[in-house]
């Protein structure tokens, strides 16, 4: 008699031994495993239940009925085929569990698509996971002693050609290369093959059990057990009939969802089988594996627990009227008379601090973030009563097997049940959905911040995975909270360490600053304060002070007075609030590596929004006083200058010169953690060059004296460590006093001869920030560029990134001009095309490149916001602002640079009028214009005149911009030209001329009468634009152009 396999054996707890819980071990076992008492008592469980499940899309909807389906069978994994869903990406979900999914792109249809639906438990020991494509997708786990890869499949069907087959098996071998020698393999999914069983040849794989036919595609699949030592262990087992097929559909039963085990996990795999009761409406059936002892030597384990849950004010209620004036009562009277000459600055902010946050929690109350995940509101307890329902009448069907009369009623009971609960759902959902939509209109209008954070939500899509994991600095798994948060402040302590002990500490001052007795002629005026206050932005997350822009910004006259009264003893005794210098450093993952890597984290610092009040003073009195000292190659985060300059300048340096057929060689330069490597004590020693001495250079080095941070991880904080190195992310000063330290950087190039002439200039470099561009005439030139900004950069401790820095050759020629430019002895990466501050440059210079690329972003976001659009319960006026505000700048980006030809505008116009036709709820076969779709929507002008309008907005106002500026001078420079052979490209400017033909702009020269019917040419918009309001009106009136 064969050995009867119970699924759920008695005592099968599923906790482990909480922390604190001392449990005996048998002599010789150590701590590998507890004491028997303690495993029977159900406080242990070693034991890990894995499921696969063809669920037959609608992943997103079948959630929580799998969530309930895996508590009920106490499931630590369900790997999902056919899941439908498109994307990629993570999604937290109640009780601590995680959702990974892979499936086709957004602008595919809805087929394909694996994921993996993981316990709290398994997250836990989840070390690393990747998506492979719509079919594959495999995750890492650290159970106790055992190194576990799972890879989640779903295979093409039988029918599908021999090569797809043989492709799809071939990727999965390259996959199962990636696991290590440790690790056990586990691969389960639908498999779509039937692989028979045991037989000569096959006794290693294959069990005595199970279904006897075989076809190519389980002949594929046995392959690839032999070779990577699998065995499928659905034939391992002596089951029922019923519990070995897992799909059925009228007479057809088959065994097609399989697992392949790792044959070193033999011993440890207790039953595969199929467990027929649990129902998601699909034609197949939920298949287990259970594994014993996999847990084994994980002993003490932290309790899952919901997210600890922390108060905030809700200081967004001040923007209404009267929550303003019983707040400006109260701080009114919770403010002390403050004399900013007599208090100290420590006491007097603390003063302010406190009555503005006592008093907005007073008016406006509190509310606790982060306390439980969100559920989706249609799942309701009627729905969940009537999926029990449906859940019986399953369960009777499948008890009725034996009576044939019977058996058909019960079937038509269930059927009947099914479609009551589906029809039951599409009304709750519909219900809710309607909810939604009122709610967002109302959001439109009343609460903008709201709504618009539900228009990112549903654009981003899925949620960010949790740093509840990271690896150490000998990539171990940290899993353990205290050993994360030490990790985290670890990496950053040594990130923003002072690292040249020889030149003493990056936070020394520089001597002789004024006395704080002296007469002070440059007191800051009740206006300066006013203008730092009113530009605060609302909405942003407070520092450790929990003061937010909205206390300060509608605090009335006596918060404005107080921080006139504050900020004059600041800049008098050179001495600012501890919380000043204080920030709190929120890892964000940056969407590529390993999620568990810190690396791959952006480090945002949370800073006093009261700081910046001081802040911004100091840095407009920093412009006005540095402003004439700086580069004019330099662009980033100076006022009336922007990416646009640097991306125009670029493309009219490669028009000139390729027209005259000359190469320009480019090395598009990264600098390596470039704001984090600014050296302090050098900082200090050469901003009196650039005119910051005295008082302001005290003030400004007060800000940076003594600078301490913490780690937020969840809702902790790790202990303050130092920041002794960088400027200061998240403060206003910091962008400018970067690029006053890279100006410094680069004194060489700015009296260097080299570089690409044109006309009497000579160019040599752009600047954005830390985003540099060398441009040189030869291979020669440009490798002494690169020399040239190395040494000088690495002298002020920044380093060039040889890895991500590129080379390319801008070139009329078909074939690859070579240039080999080297760094600390590595040749850097010569690329045919890169993206420069947003916008795409291919080496023939031309746009196509540019605009193929803002089609894809359109596209990508028509995909990820149709579900919002579409929804006609939604306010037009809403769904158009999201049009306007997402879509079209999208699309739009950097095509004022661009010289347009007809079939990119058509492309454009397209992804458009794609959006709109889903706004208005018009399909193709409507046969209804794009004019009239248009007016539909509530849109004056269409996409193609945005376009020629932005050049024509452009155009004047290169135009009107001071001869002593670079872009001016690149535009205005004259190149003698070679003429090749062929049709000379379209210029910018012969573009511009083409505009006011194609728009009909009237001439605007006297007398009237005598040119009525005549165009603007170039010559004369030269002229006309001069006057911006004159040009403005003739923008005003461009023609909207039918694009149909």
């Amino acid at each position: 008699m064969p050995t009867r396999v119970r699924a759920s054996p008695q005592g099968d707890a599923h906790q482990l031994v909480p922390v604190g819980v001392e449990c005996s071990v048998q002599s010789g076992d150590g701590d590998r495993h507890p004491s028997r008492a303690a495993r029977h008592g159900g406080r242990w469980r070693t034991e890990c239940r894995v499921g696969t499940w063809n669920v037959r899309g609608g992943m997103r909807d079948k959630t929580n009925e799998l969530i309930e389906i895996m508590k009920e069978r106490e499931l630590d994994v369900v790997c999902m085929s056919e899941t439908k869903r498109k994307g990629s990406g993570t999604e937290e979900l109640p009780g601590g569990a995680l959702a990974l999914w892979s499936g086709v792109p957004e602008s595919e249809n809805a087929c394909q698509g694996v994921g993996v639906l993981l316990s709290s438990r398994l997250v836990d020991v989840m070390t690393e996971y990747k998506v492979v494509n719509s079919r594959l997708l495999w995750v890492r786990f650290k159970l106790g002693l055992t190194k576990l890869f799972l890879l989640a499949v779903y295979a093409p069907v039988a029918s599908s050609s021999r090569a797809e087959l043989e492709e799809f098996w071939e990727n999965v071998r390259e996959v199962l290369d990636l696991a290590r020698g440790n690790e056990r393999i586990v691969v389960c999914g639908d498999l779509n093959g039937w692989v028979g069983t045991a037989r000569p040849g096959y006794e290693s794989v294959l069990g005595k059990f199970g279904d006897k036919r075989v076809n190519d595609a389980g002949k594929l699949i046995l392959a690839v057990c032999k070779e990577k030592g699998l065995l499928v262990t659905n034939t391992m087992f002596n089951h029922k009939k019923i519990h070995i097929y897992t799909r059925e559909r009228k007479n057809e039963r088959s065994m097609i969802d399989l697992f392949l085990v790792d044959d070193r996990l033999r011993k440890q795999v207790m039953d595969t089988r199929v467990f027929r009761g649990a129902d998601l409406g699909t034609d197949h059936y939920l298949v287990i594996t259970r594994f014993r002892g996999l847990f084994a030597g994980w002993r003490y384990r932290t309790a899952v627990t919901e997210p600890q849950s922390v108060c905030r004010i809700r200081s967004w209620k001040l923007q209404e009227a009267d929550t303003r004036d019983k707040y400006h009562a109260r701080v009114a009277e919770k403010l002390d008379t403050i004399d900013g000459r007599k208090e100290c600055v420590e006491r007097t902010w603390q003063n302010l601090r406190d009555g503005m946050v006592s008093a907005a929690e007073e008016v406006c109350g509190t509310i606790k973030r982060g306390s439980s995940k969100r559920r989706d509101a249609w799942w309701n307890d009627e729905v969940k009563e009537a999926v029990k329902k449906k859940k019986k009448a399953w369960l009777d069907y499948l008890a009725s097997s034996n009576d044939k009369d019977m058996r058909e009623k019960m079937k038509e009971r269930y059927r009947l049940q099914k479609v009551h609960t589906k029809a039951l759902i599409e009304e709750v959902r519909e219900r809710c959905r309607m909810e939604a939509d009122e709610r967002l209109s109302h959001n439109f209008k009343e609460n903008s911040k709201l709504f618009w954070k539900e228009v990112g939500r549903t654009r981003s899509g899925a949620t960010a995975l949790r740093m509840n994991k990271v690896l150490s600095r000998t990539n171990d798994v940290l899993s353990k909270k205290s050993d994360v948060m030490q990790r985290w402040s670890e990496f950053y302590r040594e990130m923003y360490a002072y690292d040249d002990l020889s030149e003493g500490s990056g936070d020394d001052a520089v001597t002789g600053t004024p006395d704080p007795d002296l007469d002070d002629t440059e007191v800051i005026s009740m206006k300066e304060i006013e203008r730092a206050i009113r530009s605060l932005k609302c909405g942003k997350a407070a520092g450790l002070d929990r003061v937010t822009a909205e206390m300060v910004k509608y605090g009335g006259p006596r918060v404005w007075d107080s921080f006139h009264l504050l900020c004059n003893l600041c800049w008098r005794t050179g001495d600012v609030p501890d919380d000043w210098r204080s920030a709190v450093i929120v890892p964000l993952y940056k969407g590529k590596g390993s999620h568990f890597d810190c690396g791959c984290y952006r480090a945002i610092s949370l800073t006093s929004l009261a700081s910046k009040v001081y802040s911004k003073v100091l840095t407009r009195r920093m412009q006005e006083k540095s402003e004439r000292f700086l580069w004019e190659a330099q662009c980033g985060f100076r006022p009336g200058r922007g990416c646009t300059d640097q991306m125009f300048s670029l493309r009219m340096i490669t028009e000139k010169l390729l027209a005259a057929n000359q190469k320009i060689f480019c090395a598009f330069v990264d600098l390596e953690k470039a704001f984090d490597k600014v050296v302090r004590k050098k900082m200090w020693e050469l901003l009196p060059g650039y005119g910051v001495d005295g008082r302001l250079l005290r003030a400004v080095q007060s800000l940076y004296c003594d600078c301490k941070a913490c780690v937020r991880v969840g809702h902790d904080l790790s202990p303050m460590f130092d920041v002794q190195t960088g400027v200061k992310q998240g403060c206003v000063m910091s962008s400018w006093l970067f690029i006053l330290y890279f100006d410094s950087c680069l004194q060489k190039l700015k009296d260097s001869c080299l570089g690409v002439k044109l006309g009497d200039i000579k160019v040599n470099c752009l600047l954005y920030a830390d985003d540099a561009v060398l441009i040189a005439p030869s291979e020669a030139e440009l490798q002494a560029l690169v020399t040239c900004m190395k040494e000088e950069c690495e002298i002020k401790g920044l380093r060039l990134n040889a890895n991500k820095t590129k080379v390319l050759v801008f070139e009329r020629d078909e074939e690859r001009t070579k240039c080999e430019i080297w760094v600390n002895q590595e040749c850097l990466e010569q690329v045919n095309e890169i993206v420069y501050l947003g916008s795409a440059f291919s080496r023939d210079g031309r746009c196509d490149l540019d605009v193929d690329r803002r089609v894809a972003a359109g596209n990508k976001v028509n995909g990820a916001l149709t579900a919002l659009v579409k929804r006609q319960g939604v306010a037009k006026s809403a769904r158009l602002a999201i049009h306007n505000a997402v879509l079209v700048p999208t699309l739009l980006y950097g095509s004022e640079t661009w010289v347009c030809q007809k079939k990119h505008k058509s492309k454009l116009n397209a992804v458009e009028m794609r959006s709109l036709r889903k706004m208005c709820g018009v399909t193709m076969a409507d046969r209804k214009r794009n004019e009239e779709i248009r007016n539909m929507a509530g849109l004056k002008d269409d996409l193609i005149t945005k376009i020629d309008k932005g050049v024509l907005r452009w155009f004047g106002h290169v135009e009107r911009m001071s001869e002593d500026r670079m872009v001016k001078k690149i535009y205005s420079a004259k190149v003698n030209i070679k003429r090749c052979r062929g049709r000379p490209r379209l210029t910018f400017e012969d573009h511009v001329s083409k505009l006011l033909e194609e728009g009909r702009v009237k001439s605007t020269r006297i007398p009237r009468r005598a040119c009525m019917k005549k165009i603007m040419n170039l010559k004369e918009a030269k002229e006309v634009c001069k006057d911006r309001d004159t040009w403005r009106s003739v923008l005003s009136g461009y023609p909207v152009r039918d694009c149909a």
